[in-house]
């Protein structure tokens, strides 16, 4: 996922209005501010705001701790003014957990935990990779605690509003019914061919020239 361009999201007003479903939804301090309130504090009313947030040192597991999935990554994100410079630059470890079920080729997703990993051997760090803001110790501190809060918050959201109806598989024939199983430290997707699932891929693959000799084929037959 961090190495392909679904783990690299760019951030800007249009595509905070275009997530949250939202015309009037904008990425300004002020809007981020509800939640991160020392950027309006650190900048000002209303800036303008642009970024992006992409992933690294993505690791899987499944089936392990009495959870479906558990993904382990660093989340790494920048922020800048709308005039270039850079506010922010950090990378946080993040762990996310979720139980997983299928059901009549959906997928329903609850995620149990979505929060910031702490070293306890290492501890947190005192400043972020590049400190444009020049946040202090304390506000430091106080940004972490805020993206915490934040992350937490994303999950309800995701639960209730994202998640809420459950997510199709990419293909949904009639013929093909998917389920999912979670065993230790496996996923196994389960595919059962129902009907005439030949007749399907022939018509979705096949050109027009040999489903018309095919279906002469079968009249043929029919005929007899």
């Amino acid at each position: 996922m961090g190495k392909s361009h679904l783990g690299h999201m760019v951030l800007n007003s249009r595509t905070v209005s275009d997530f949250w479903a939202d015309p009037n939804a904008n990425l300004t301090t002020t809007s981020l501010g509800k939640h991160f309130p020392i950027l309006e504090k650190k900048l000002g009313k209303n800036r303008e705001l642009n970024g992006y947030v992409t992933y690294k040192d993505v690791n899987v597991i499944f089936g392990s701790f009495d959870t479906d999935v558990i993904l382990s990554y660093t989340v790494c994100f920048q922020l800048n003014l709308d005039n270039g410079d850079e506010i922010i630059y950090d990378e946080l470890k993040m762990v996310t957990s979720a139980r997983v079920r299928s059901e009549d080729d959906n997928v329903y997703v609850t995620l149990l935990k979505n929060k910031l990993f702490i070293d306890n051997q290492f501890g947190q760090s005192t400043e972020p990779k590049r400190n444009g803001m020049q946040l202090t110790s304390n506000e430091y501190r106080e940004f972490i605690s805020s993206f915490g809060f934040y992350m937490n918050y994303m999950k309800k959201w995701m639960n209730n509003v994202y998640f809420k109806n459950g997510l199709t598989f990419p293909y949904n024939p009639q013929e093909l019914y998917t389920t999912l199983e979670f065993q230790e430290k496996q996923l196994h997707v389960m595919i059962e061919v129902e009907g005439e699932m030949d007749k399907f891929l022939e018509d979705e693959l096949w050109d027009d020239e040999a489903k018309s000799e095919r279906d002469a084929a079968i009249e043929a037959l029919n005929a007899h």
